[in-house]
Protein backbone atom coordinates (compact mmCIF):
# COMPACT_ATOMS: atom_id res chain seq x y z
CA UNK A 1 0.00 0.00 0.00
CA UNK A 2 1.28 3.59 -0.86
CA UNK A 3 2.22 6.29 1.41
CA UNK A 4 -0.42 9.21 1.26
CA UNK A 5 -1.45 12.38 2.82
CA UNK A 6 -4.50 12.63 4.73
CA UNK A 7 -7.67 12.94 2.27
CA UNK A 8 -9.13 15.43 4.92
CA UNK A 9 -10.54 16.63 8.48
CA UNK A 10 -14.21 17.96 8.44
CA UNK A 11 -16.63 19.39 10.92
CA UNK A 12 -20.02 17.74 10.20
CA UNK A 13 -21.77 18.95 13.65
CA UNK A 14 -20.72 20.83 16.71
CA UNK A 15 -18.01 18.93 18.63
CA UNK A 16 -17.93 16.10 16.29
CA UNK A 17 -14.69 15.61 13.95
CA UNK A 18 -14.26 12.78 11.78
CA UNK A 19 -11.23 11.66 9.94
CA UNK A 20 -10.94 10.06 6.51
CA UNK A 21 -7.20 8.15 5.47
CA UNK A 22 -6.61 5.08 3.43
CA UNK A 23 -4.30 3.02 5.55
CA UNK A 24 -2.53 2.81 8.69
CA UNK A 25 0.67 3.70 7.25
CA UNK A 26 -0.64 7.94 7.80
CA UNK A 27 0.30 7.16 11.30
CA UNK A 28 4.18 8.41 10.68
CA UNK A 29 2.74 11.68 9.69
CA UNK A 30 0.59 12.52 12.64
CA UNK A 31 1.92 14.62 15.34
CA UNK A 32 1.82 13.93 18.50
CA UNK A 33 -1.54 16.02 19.75
CA UNK A 34 -3.11 14.47 16.33
CA UNK A 35 -2.22 10.59 17.47
CA UNK A 36 -4.12 10.86 20.60
CA UNK A 37 -7.18 12.40 18.96
CA UNK A 38 -7.23 9.60 16.80
CA UNK A 39 -6.50 7.13 19.42
CA UNK A 40 -9.63 8.21 21.20
CA UNK A 41 -11.61 8.49 18.08
CA UNK A 42 -10.97 4.53 17.50
CA UNK A 43 -11.54 3.66 20.43
CA UNK A 44 -15.20 4.51 20.38
CA UNK A 45 -15.40 3.40 17.30
CA UNK A 46 -17.15 5.90 15.58
CA UNK A 47 -17.95 5.94 11.59
CA UNK A 48 -18.30 8.77 9.11
CA UNK A 49 -21.96 7.47 8.40
CA UNK A 50 -22.85 7.86 11.91
CA UNK A 51 -21.79 11.43 12.50
CA UNK A 52 -23.58 12.76 9.63
CA UNK A 53 -26.77 11.68 11.22
CA UNK A 54 -29.27 13.44 13.76
CA UNK A 55 -31.36 12.09 16.05
CA UNK A 56 -35.19 12.14 14.74
CA UNK A 57 -38.72 10.34 15.80
CA UNK A 58 -41.47 8.74 14.41
CA UNK A 59 -45.09 9.08 15.16
CA UNK A 60 -48.04 6.36 14.31
CA UNK A 61 -50.34 9.33 13.54
CA UNK A 62 -50.09 11.28 16.69
CA UNK A 63 -48.45 8.48 19.08
CA UNK A 64 -44.77 7.68 18.85
CA UNK A 65 -43.45 4.46 17.99
CA UNK A 66 -41.58 2.77 20.87
CA UNK A 67 -38.26 2.37 19.41
CA UNK A 68 -34.51 2.35 20.60
CA UNK A 69 -31.89 3.41 20.21
CA UNK A 70 -33.46 6.53 18.69
CA UNK A 71 -34.27 6.93 14.46
CA UNK A 72 -31.65 9.57 12.91
CA UNK A 73 -32.00 11.40 9.60
CA UNK A 74 -28.87 12.08 7.45
CA UNK A 75 -30.51 14.79 5.36
CA UNK A 76 -31.82 12.93 3.13
CA UNK A 77 -33.69 9.88 3.99
CA UNK A 78 -34.71 8.20 7.63
CA UNK A 79 -33.39 5.24 9.24
CA UNK A 80 -34.65 3.15 12.41
CA UNK A 81 -33.69 0.23 13.98
CA UNK A 82 -35.19 -3.20 12.93
CA UNK A 83 -37.66 -2.92 16.14
CA UNK A 84 -39.60 -0.20 14.09
CA UNK A 85 -40.64 -3.24 12.47
CA UNK A 86 -42.96 -4.42 15.49
CA UNK A 87 -45.12 -1.23 15.68
CA UNK A 88 -45.79 -1.57 11.93
CA UNK A 89 -46.86 -5.05 12.92
CA UNK A 90 -44.38 -6.47 10.22
CA UNK A 91 -41.49 -9.07 10.52
CA UNK A 92 -38.12 -9.98 8.92
CA UNK A 93 -35.72 -12.36 8.32
CA UNK A 94 -32.07 -11.62 8.34
CA UNK A 95 -29.75 -12.55 5.06
CA UNK A 96 -26.28 -14.68 6.82
CA UNK A 97 -24.17 -11.13 5.97
CA UNK A 98 -27.02 -9.66 7.70
CA UNK A 99 -26.79 -6.12 5.48
CA UNK A 100 -29.85 -7.33 3.91
CA UNK A 101 -33.32 -8.29 5.47
CA UNK A 102 -36.77 -9.55 3.83
CA UNK A 103 -39.31 -7.71 5.22
CA UNK A 104 -42.87 -9.23 6.09
CA UNK A 105 -46.02 -6.88 6.31
CA UNK A 106 -48.91 -7.36 7.64
CA UNK A 107 -50.48 -7.66 4.69
CA UNK A 108 -48.44 -10.48 3.58
CA UNK A 109 -46.47 -8.05 1.19
CA UNK A 110 -42.45 -9.09 1.46
CA UNK A 111 -39.66 -6.92 -0.17
CA UNK A 112 -36.05 -6.93 0.47
CA UNK A 113 -34.34 -4.02 2.30
CA UNK A 114 -30.75 -3.08 2.89
CA UNK A 115 -29.63 -1.88 6.04
CA UNK A 116 -27.23 0.59 7.08
CA UNK A 117 -24.43 0.24 10.43
CA UNK A 118 -25.16 3.43 12.56
CA UNK A 119 -22.82 3.33 15.37
CA UNK A 120 -23.68 -0.73 16.44
CA UNK A 121 -26.83 -0.65 15.51
CA UNK A 122 -28.31 -2.03 11.70
CA UNK A 123 -30.72 0.28 10.67
CA UNK A 124 -33.22 0.69 7.85
CA UNK A 125 -34.45 3.26 5.64
CA UNK A 126 -38.37 3.89 6.45
CA UNK A 127 -39.13 4.86 2.66
CA UNK A 128 -38.17 1.58 1.59
CA UNK A 129 -40.14 -0.01 4.80
CA UNK A 130 -42.82 2.00 3.68
CA UNK A 131 -42.99 1.05 -0.02
CA UNK A 132 -43.59 -2.43 1.16
CA UNK A 133 -46.20 -2.18 4.22
CA UNK A 134 -47.94 0.74 2.58
CA UNK A 135 -48.97 3.65 4.26
CA UNK A 136 -48.39 7.54 3.61
CA UNK A 137 -45.36 9.05 5.43
CA UNK A 138 -44.34 13.02 5.77
CA UNK A 139 -41.23 14.04 7.41
CA UNK A 140 -41.23 17.85 8.95
CA UNK A 141 -37.68 19.19 9.33
CA UNK A 142 -38.66 21.64 11.85
CA UNK A 143 -39.31 18.95 14.54
CA UNK A 144 -37.39 16.26 13.03
CA UNK A 145 -40.57 13.82 12.87
CA UNK A 146 -41.87 11.42 10.49
CA UNK A 147 -45.08 10.95 10.71
CA UNK A 148 -46.62 7.53 9.06
CA UNK A 149 -50.50 7.12 8.53
CA UNK A 150 -51.65 3.32 7.46
CA UNK A 151 -53.86 2.82 4.51
CA UNK A 152 -57.28 2.77 5.48
CA UNK A 153 -58.53 -0.46 2.87
CA UNK A 154 -61.33 -1.75 1.34
CA UNK A 155 -64.15 -3.17 4.33
CA UNK A 156 -66.74 -5.85 4.31
CA UNK A 157 -69.79 -7.32 6.37
CA UNK A 158 -69.75 -10.95 6.88
CA UNK A 159 -71.62 -12.95 9.31
CA UNK A 160 -72.98 -9.91 11.48
CA UNK A 161 -69.26 -8.71 11.67
CA UNK A 162 -67.63 -5.40 10.06
CA UNK A 163 -63.73 -5.95 9.11
CA UNK A 164 -61.36 -3.19 8.21
CA UNK A 165 -58.07 -3.66 7.07
CA UNK A 166 -55.34 -1.17 7.76
CA UNK A 167 -51.72 -1.74 6.31
CA UNK A 168 -50.28 -1.83 9.38
CA UNK A 169 -51.58 -1.62 12.88
CA UNK A 170 -53.50 1.15 14.51
CA UNK A 171 -55.62 2.66 17.73
CA UNK A 172 -59.12 2.56 17.06
CA UNK A 173 -62.35 3.18 19.29
CA UNK A 174 -65.97 2.41 18.40
CA UNK A 175 -69.32 5.04 19.14
CA UNK A 176 -72.80 5.15 18.11
CA UNK A 177 -75.03 8.54 17.05
CA UNK A 178 -78.30 8.83 15.39
CA UNK A 179 -78.84 5.56 14.42
CA UNK A 180 -75.09 4.98 13.30
CA UNK A 181 -72.26 3.26 14.87
CA UNK A 182 -68.75 4.44 13.74
CA UNK A 183 -65.18 3.37 14.07
CA UNK A 184 -62.00 6.23 14.12
CA UNK A 185 -58.82 4.59 12.97
CA UNK A 186 -56.14 7.32 14.16
CA UNK A 187 -53.14 7.62 12.47
CA UNK A 188 -54.97 5.86 9.10
CA UNK A 189 -56.20 7.47 5.91
CA UNK A 190 -58.70 6.96 3.62
CA UNK A 191 -57.24 6.39 -0.01
CA UNK A 192 -59.83 4.36 -1.91
CA UNK A 193 -62.57 5.99 -4.45
CA UNK A 194 -65.16 3.55 -3.09
CA UNK A 195 -66.38 5.77 -0.44
CA UNK A 196 -69.51 3.89 0.47
CA UNK A 197 -70.26 0.00 0.22
CA UNK A 198 -73.99 -1.37 0.18
CA UNK A 199 -74.23 -4.29 2.57
CA UNK A 200 -78.25 -4.85 2.67
CA UNK A 201 -77.76 -6.56 5.86
CA UNK A 202 -81.06 -7.22 7.94
CA UNK A 203 -79.74 -4.42 10.66
CA UNK A 204 -76.55 -3.05 8.77
CA UNK A 205 -77.82 -0.87 5.44
CA UNK A 206 -74.43 0.48 4.19
CA UNK A 207 -70.85 1.18 5.52
CA UNK A 208 -69.67 4.80 4.60
CA UNK A 209 -65.74 5.78 4.92
CA UNK A 210 -64.72 9.12 5.06
CA UNK A 211 -61.32 10.80 6.26
CA UNK A 212 -62.83 12.96 9.72
CA UNK A 213 -59.27 14.52 10.44
CA UNK A 214 -55.86 14.62 8.65
CA UNK A 215 -54.82 11.65 10.63
CA UNK A 216 -58.43 9.90 11.69
CA UNK A 217 -59.93 7.97 9.19
CA UNK A 218 -63.53 6.91 9.72
CA UNK A 219 -66.08 4.08 9.08
CA UNK A 220 -69.48 4.47 9.65
CA UNK A 221 -72.23 2.10 9.59
CA UNK A 222 -76.19 3.50 8.46
CA UNK A 223 -78.20 0.80 10.94
CA UNK A 224 -81.88 -0.50 9.58
CA UNK A 225 -82.55 -0.84 13.25
CA UNK A 226 -81.77 -0.54 16.77
CA UNK A 227 -78.43 -2.97 17.31
CA UNK A 228 -75.60 -3.67 19.69
CA UNK A 229 -72.03 -3.95 19.26
CA UNK A 230 -68.76 -5.70 20.70
CA UNK A 231 -65.14 -5.30 19.32
CA UNK A 232 -63.60 -8.70 18.51
CA UNK A 233 -60.07 -6.86 17.75
CA UNK A 234 -58.14 -5.59 20.34
CA UNK A 235 -56.88 -2.05 19.60
CA UNK A 236 -54.08 -1.39 17.97
CA UNK A 237 -54.73 -3.88 15.01
CA UNK A 238 -54.34 -3.78 11.60
CA UNK A 239 -57.40 -5.96 11.63
CA UNK A 240 -60.29 -4.25 13.16
CA UNK A 241 -63.51 -6.62 13.78
CA UNK A 242 -66.84 -5.23 14.72
CA UNK A 243 -69.78 -7.28 15.74
CA UNK A 244 -72.95 -6.27 15.35
CA UNK A 245 -76.49 -7.37 16.20
CA UNK A 246 -79.67 -6.53 17.55
CA UNK A 247 -79.00 -9.30 20.30
CA UNK A 248 -75.79 -7.52 21.91
CA UNK A 249 -76.02 -4.49 23.80
CA UNK A 250 -74.41 -1.44 23.20
CA UNK A 251 -72.01 -0.32 25.30
CA UNK A 252 -71.00 2.98 26.76
CA UNK A 253 -67.52 4.12 25.56
CA UNK A 254 -65.62 6.24 27.90
CA UNK A 255 -65.87 9.88 27.46
CA UNK A 256 -68.81 9.53 24.50
CA UNK A 257 -71.85 11.10 25.93
CA UNK A 258 -73.40 10.20 22.40
CA UNK A 259 -73.26 6.63 23.31
CA UNK A 260 -76.12 6.62 25.81
CA UNK A 261 -78.36 3.45 26.45
CA UNK A 262 -81.60 4.66 26.29
CA UNK A 263 -82.95 5.63 29.67
CA UNK A 264 -86.90 6.44 29.51
CA UNK A 265 -88.31 2.91 31.02
CA UNK A 266 -91.93 3.54 31.38
CA UNK A 267 -93.40 6.80 32.12
CA UNK A 268 -96.71 8.89 31.99
CA UNK A 269 -97.36 12.08 30.54
CA UNK A 270 -99.40 14.32 32.93
CA UNK A 271 -99.48 18.07 31.45
CA UNK A 272 -98.35 19.25 27.78
CA UNK A 273 -97.89 23.18 27.81
CA UNK A 274 -96.48 25.77 25.31
CA UNK A 275 -94.58 28.45 26.69
CA UNK A 276 -93.66 31.48 24.86
CA UNK A 277 -89.76 32.56 24.79
CA UNK A 278 -89.70 35.78 22.32
CA UNK A 279 -91.12 35.85 18.82
CA UNK A 280 -88.80 33.90 17.56
CA UNK A 281 -89.04 30.57 19.62
CA UNK A 282 -90.53 28.85 22.19
CA UNK A 283 -90.90 26.01 24.43
CA UNK A 284 -92.81 22.75 24.85
CA UNK A 285 -92.30 21.32 27.92
CA UNK A 286 -93.97 18.03 28.78
CA UNK A 287 -94.16 16.79 32.46
CA UNK A 288 -93.17 13.27 32.95
CA UNK A 289 -93.80 10.96 36.64
CA UNK A 290 -90.29 10.20 36.13
CA UNK A 291 -87.01 9.92 33.79
CA UNK A 292 -88.68 10.26 30.04
CA UNK A 293 -87.03 9.39 26.65
CA UNK A 294 -87.81 10.38 23.18
CA UNK A 295 -87.00 10.83 19.43
CA UNK A 296 -87.30 12.56 17.53
CA UNK A 297 -88.41 12.63 13.65
CA UNK A 298 -87.43 16.04 11.62
CA UNK A 299 -88.92 17.58 8.32
CA UNK A 300 -88.98 20.39 7.00
CA UNK A 301 -92.12 19.26 3.71
CA UNK A 302 -93.98 20.83 5.88
CA UNK A 303 -92.01 22.11 8.80
CA UNK A 304 -92.66 19.59 11.50
CA UNK A 305 -91.38 17.37 14.15
CA UNK A 306 -92.19 14.14 15.88
CA UNK A 307 -91.70 13.02 18.91
CA UNK A 308 -91.77 9.07 19.50
CA UNK A 309 -91.83 8.28 23.45
CA UNK A 310 -92.39 4.06 23.32
CA UNK A 311 -92.00 3.93 27.53
CA UNK A 312 -94.61 6.77 27.48
CA UNK A 313 -98.77 6.91 27.99
CA UNK A 314 -100.98 9.73 28.54
CA UNK A 315 -102.13 9.82 32.02
CA UNK A 316 -105.71 9.62 32.50
CA UNK A 317 -106.51 12.89 33.78
CA UNK A 318 -104.72 14.63 30.83
CA UNK A 319 -106.34 17.48 29.51
CA UNK A 320 -104.47 18.24 26.11
CA UNK A 321 -101.51 21.57 26.17
CA UNK A 322 -101.79 24.92 27.43
CA UNK A 323 -100.75 27.98 25.40
CA UNK A 324 -99.57 28.55 22.05
CA UNK A 325 -97.35 31.04 19.72
CA UNK A 326 -97.50 32.23 16.17
CA UNK A 327 -94.78 29.93 14.92
CA UNK A 328 -96.90 27.14 16.15
CA UNK A 329 -99.39 26.05 13.74
CA UNK A 330 -100.74 22.40 15.30
CA UNK A 331 -100.05 20.22 18.21
CA UNK A 332 -101.12 16.49 18.56
CA UNK A 333 -100.10 13.46 21.01
CA UNK A 334 -101.71 10.59 20.23
CA UNK A 335 -100.77 6.54 20.78
CA UNK A 336 -97.34 5.77 19.02
CA UNK A 337 -98.22 2.05 18.10
CA UNK A 338 -101.18 0.35 16.84
CA UNK A 339 -101.26 -1.34 19.99
CA UNK A 340 -101.82 0.72 22.26
CA UNK A 341 -98.22 1.49 23.19
CA UNK A 342 -95.37 4.78 23.70
CA UNK A 343 -97.20 8.11 23.02
CA UNK A 344 -96.49 10.15 19.70
CA UNK A 345 -96.49 14.05 19.57
CA UNK A 346 -96.53 15.91 16.36
CA UNK A 347 -95.39 19.48 16.19
CA UNK A 348 -96.27 21.49 12.57
CA UNK A 349 -95.03 24.96 12.33
CA UNK A 350 -95.35 28.02 10.11
CA UNK A 351 -91.86 27.65 8.72
CA UNK A 352 -88.97 25.91 9.22
CA UNK A 353 -87.54 25.59 12.87
CA UNK A 354 -84.67 25.13 14.58
CA UNK A 355 -84.74 22.33 17.76
CA UNK A 356 -83.07 21.28 20.70
CA UNK A 357 -84.07 19.10 23.08
CA UNK A 358 -83.45 18.01 26.99
CA UNK A 359 -84.62 15.37 29.47
CA UNK A 360 -84.73 15.52 32.82
CA UNK A 361 -86.36 13.45 35.56
CA UNK A 362 -89.71 15.35 36.15
CA UNK A 363 -89.96 16.67 32.03
CA UNK A 364 -89.37 16.20 28.32
CA UNK A 365 -88.32 20.03 26.56
CA UNK A 366 -88.28 21.09 23.28
CA UNK A 367 -87.11 24.35 22.85
CA UNK A 368 -87.48 25.80 18.92
CA UNK A 369 -86.33 28.72 16.93
CA UNK A 370 -85.44 30.54 13.97
CA UNK A 371 -82.84 29.20 12.71
CA UNK A 372 -78.77 30.90 12.11
CA UNK A 373 -79.03 33.34 9.72
CA UNK A 374 -83.04 32.96 8.92
CA UNK A 375 -85.20 36.09 8.54
CA UNK A 376 -85.41 39.26 5.74
CA UNK A 377 -85.06 38.38 2.23
CA UNK A 378 -82.91 36.40 0.61
CA UNK A 379 -81.58 39.22 -1.35
CA UNK A 380 -79.84 40.52 1.92
CA UNK A 381 -77.93 37.23 1.70
CA UNK A 382 -74.70 36.58 1.16
CA UNK A 383 -74.09 32.83 0.32
CA UNK A 384 -70.39 31.37 -0.30
CA UNK A 385 -70.01 28.57 -2.49
CA UNK A 386 -67.47 26.32 -2.23
CA UNK A 387 -66.67 23.84 -5.58
CA UNK A 388 -65.14 20.47 -4.16
CA UNK A 389 -61.57 19.67 -5.02
CA UNK A 390 -59.61 21.52 -7.75
CA UNK A 391 -56.05 21.86 -9.22
CA UNK A 392 -54.07 18.66 -8.41
CA UNK A 393 -56.96 17.23 -6.49
CA UNK A 394 -59.29 15.39 -9.17
CA UNK A 395 -61.86 14.04 -6.97
CA UNK A 396 -63.71 10.99 -7.72
CA UNK A 397 -62.34 10.03 -11.63
CA UNK A 398 -62.52 5.98 -11.44
CA UNK A 399 -64.89 4.89 -13.91
CA UNK A 400 -66.30 7.82 -14.31
CA UNK A 401 -66.64 8.29 -17.90
CA UNK A 402 -63.25 10.24 -18.22
CA UNK A 403 -65.08 13.00 -16.19
CA UNK A 404 -63.42 14.59 -13.08
CA UNK A 405 -65.57 15.68 -10.26
CA UNK A 406 -63.56 19.02 -9.84
CA UNK A 407 -64.79 19.97 -13.09
CA UNK A 408 -68.13 19.13 -12.01
CA UNK A 409 -68.28 20.59 -8.78
CA UNK A 410 -66.83 24.04 -10.44
CA UNK A 411 -69.88 24.17 -13.00
CA UNK A 412 -71.94 23.48 -11.05
CA UNK A 413 -71.01 26.02 -8.38
CA UNK A 414 -70.66 28.75 -10.92
CA UNK A 415 -74.12 28.22 -12.28
CA UNK A 416 -75.68 27.86 -8.67
CA UNK A 417 -73.37 31.81 -8.40
CA UNK A 418 -75.40 32.86 -11.51
CA UNK A 419 -78.81 31.71 -10.65
CA UNK A 420 -78.52 33.50 -7.07
CA UNK A 421 -77.72 36.85 -8.30
CA UNK A 422 -80.51 36.61 -10.38
CA UNK A 423 -82.41 36.14 -7.14
CA UNK A 424 -80.88 39.18 -5.87
CA UNK A 425 -78.38 37.56 -3.84
CA UNK A 426 -74.69 37.76 -3.23
CA UNK A 427 -72.33 35.24 -3.84
CA UNK A 428 -68.70 34.69 -3.67
CA UNK A 429 -67.03 31.39 -4.92
CA UNK A 430 -64.10 29.94 -3.18
CA UNK A 431 -62.08 28.79 -5.87
CA UNK A 432 -61.38 28.98 -10.01
CA UNK A 433 -59.53 26.01 -11.67
CA UNK A 434 -56.60 26.38 -8.82
CA UNK A 435 -56.72 23.98 -5.60
CA UNK A 436 -57.37 25.70 -2.05
CA UNK A 437 -56.79 23.86 1.35
CA UNK A 438 -59.91 22.26 3.23
CA UNK A 439 -58.89 24.82 5.83
CA UNK A 440 -59.25 27.94 3.55
CA UNK A 441 -62.33 27.17 2.45
CA UNK A 442 -64.81 28.42 5.28
CA UNK A 443 -62.31 30.50 6.14
CA UNK A 444 -63.58 32.86 2.94
CA UNK A 445 -66.98 32.16 4.90
CA UNK A 446 -65.96 33.55 7.85
CA UNK A 447 -63.96 36.22 6.81
CA UNK A 448 -66.69 37.85 4.72
CA UNK A 449 -69.11 37.55 7.36
CA UNK A 450 -71.19 35.74 5.21
CA UNK A 451 -74.78 33.97 6.01
CA UNK A 452 -74.60 30.55 4.14
CA UNK A 453 -71.66 28.21 3.41
CA UNK A 454 -72.40 25.60 0.69
CA UNK A 455 -69.91 22.88 -0.59
CA UNK A 456 -70.64 21.31 -4.04
CA UNK A 457 -69.42 17.65 -4.27
CA UNK A 458 -70.35 14.40 -6.59
CA UNK A 459 -70.23 11.15 -4.77
CA UNK A 460 -69.09 8.01 -5.73
CA UNK A 461 -69.63 4.17 -4.44
CA UNK A 462 -66.42 1.08 -4.79
CA UNK A 463 -68.94 -0.61 -7.25
CA UNK A 464 -69.90 1.48 -10.39
CA UNK A 465 -73.90 2.19 -11.17
CA UNK A 466 -74.20 1.16 -7.91
CA UNK A 467 -75.44 3.72 -5.39
CA UNK A 468 -77.55 6.78 -7.08
CA UNK A 469 -79.17 9.90 -5.75
CA UNK A 470 -78.25 13.12 -3.67
CA UNK A 471 -77.43 13.78 0.04
CA UNK A 472 -76.64 16.32 1.93
CA UNK A 473 -74.61 16.68 5.08
CA UNK A 474 -74.30 18.92 8.01
CA UNK A 475 -71.51 18.70 10.75
CA UNK A 476 -72.69 16.36 13.44
CA UNK A 477 -72.71 18.45 17.06
CA UNK A 478 -72.09 16.96 20.07
CA UNK A 479 -76.01 17.15 20.53
CA UNK A 480 -76.93 15.98 17.25
CA UNK A 481 -79.08 18.44 16.89
CA UNK A 482 -79.91 18.40 13.13
CA UNK A 483 -79.18 21.60 10.22
CA UNK A 484 -82.62 22.26 8.81
CA UNK A 485 -80.64 23.89 5.91
CA UNK A 486 -79.18 20.81 5.45
CA UNK A 487 -82.45 19.39 5.56
CA UNK A 488 -84.36 21.94 3.08
CA UNK A 489 -81.99 21.85 0.59
CA UNK A 490 -81.75 17.67 0.42
CA UNK A 491 -85.49 18.00 0.56
CA UNK A 492 -86.02 20.94 -2.41
CA UNK A 493 -82.72 19.46 -4.70
CA UNK A 494 -84.88 16.41 -4.39
CA UNK A 495 -87.79 17.70 -5.11
CA UNK A 496 -86.99 19.82 -8.41
CA UNK A 497 -85.01 16.67 -9.52
CA UNK A 498 -86.85 14.02 -9.16
CA UNK A 499 -83.51 12.37 -7.67
CA UNK A 500 -83.34 9.77 -5.20
CA UNK A 501 -83.45 10.93 -1.85
CA UNK A 502 -80.59 9.72 0.56
CA UNK A 503 -81.39 11.95 3.10
CA UNK A 504 -79.88 14.45 5.24
CA UNK A 505 -76.93 13.30 7.72
CA UNK A 506 -74.24 14.61 10.35
CA UNK A 507 -70.76 13.42 9.75
CA UNK A 508 -67.36 15.50 11.05
CA UNK A 509 -66.24 16.57 7.91
CA UNK A 510 -63.09 18.69 7.87
CA UNK A 511 -64.50 20.88 5.43
CA UNK A 512 -67.62 22.53 7.36
CA UNK A 513 -65.78 22.29 10.87
CA UNK A 514 -64.54 25.99 10.90
CA UNK A 515 -67.74 26.63 10.65
CA UNK A 516 -68.64 25.55 14.32
CA UNK A 517 -67.67 28.12 16.77
CA UNK A 518 -69.82 30.25 14.47
CA UNK A 519 -73.53 31.27 13.09
CA UNK A 520 -72.81 30.15 9.45
CA UNK A 521 -75.11 27.54 8.52
CA UNK A 522 -72.89 25.55 6.31
CA UNK A 523 -73.90 21.76 4.45
CA UNK A 524 -72.24 19.42 1.91
CA UNK A 525 -74.16 18.93 -1.27
CA UNK A 526 -73.43 15.43 -2.81
CA UNK A 527 -75.17 15.97 -6.04
CA UNK A 528 -74.99 12.90 -7.46
CA UNK A 529 -72.97 9.76 -8.23
CA UNK A 530 -70.25 10.44 -10.71
CA UNK A 531 -70.04 6.57 -12.07
CA UNK A 532 -73.39 5.89 -12.01
CA UNK A 533 -74.26 6.29 -15.60
CA UNK A 534 -77.54 7.96 -15.23
CA UNK A 535 -76.78 10.01 -12.37
CA UNK A 536 -73.35 11.04 -14.47
CA UNK A 537 -75.67 12.04 -17.83
CA UNK A 538 -77.32 14.51 -15.17
CA UNK A 539 -74.46 16.06 -13.74
CA UNK A 540 -73.16 16.90 -17.61
CA UNK A 541 -76.82 17.94 -18.90
CA UNK A 542 -77.15 21.58 -18.07
CA UNK A 543 -80.53 21.79 -18.38
CA UNK A 544 -81.12 18.98 -15.11
CA UNK A 545 -78.40 21.67 -13.44
CA UNK A 546 -80.76 24.52 -13.75
CA UNK A 547 -83.22 22.23 -11.92
CA UNK A 548 -80.41 21.43 -9.05
CA UNK A 549 -79.77 25.11 -9.02
CA UNK A 550 -83.46 26.15 -8.60
CA UNK A 551 -83.36 23.29 -5.77
CA UNK A 552 -80.91 25.19 -3.63
CA UNK A 553 -82.57 28.41 -4.15
CA UNK A 554 -86.08 27.39 -3.18
CA UNK A 555 -84.76 25.90 0.18
CA UNK A 556 -82.95 28.75 0.68
CA UNK A 557 -86.03 31.03 0.42
CA UNK A 558 -87.77 28.77 2.56
CA UNK A 559 -84.90 28.83 5.24
CA UNK A 560 -84.60 32.47 4.91
CA UNK A 561 -88.51 33.74 4.37
CA UNK A 562 -90.81 30.80 5.56
CA UNK A 563 -92.15 30.02 1.73
CA UNK A 564 -93.00 26.74 1.52
CA UNK A 565 -90.91 23.74 -0.09
CA UNK A 566 -92.96 22.29 -2.97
Amino acid sequence: MEERDLAHVSKCQPAQVYLEYPGMRLMKRITAGSAVILLILSSVSISTAWAEHIPARILLGTREAPVAPSPVYDGKRVFAPLAVLRSLGASHIAAPDAKLVTVIAASGETGDVSTVDVGDTPMIPMDKVMQIVGGKSKWDSEKRTLTLLATLGPVEFVDHTLKINCSFPVAYSVGDWGGKLWIDARGATVESEAREVWIGDSVVERARLGQFNPTTARVALDLNKIAGYRLESTSPSAKILLRVDKDLPAPVQPGNEEAKPYKGGSFTIEQARVEKVDEKSFEVTLATSGQGGASVDYGVMPPQIVLKMPGARLSDDFQGADGSHPLLKGMRLGKLCTDGTGVRMELDFSRIMAYDIRETDSAIAVRLSLPDSSGGTLREKLIVIDPGHGGQDKGCHMNCGGVLEKDVTLNIARELAAALQKAGARTIITRGEEYISLAERPSVAINNDADFFISIHCNACEKPNDGCGIETYYYRTERGTRSPLAYAIQAATCSHTGMYNRGAKGMGLAVLRGLVETDIPGVLLECGFLNHNSDRAKLLDKNWRKKLCDGVITALRAYVEGSPIK
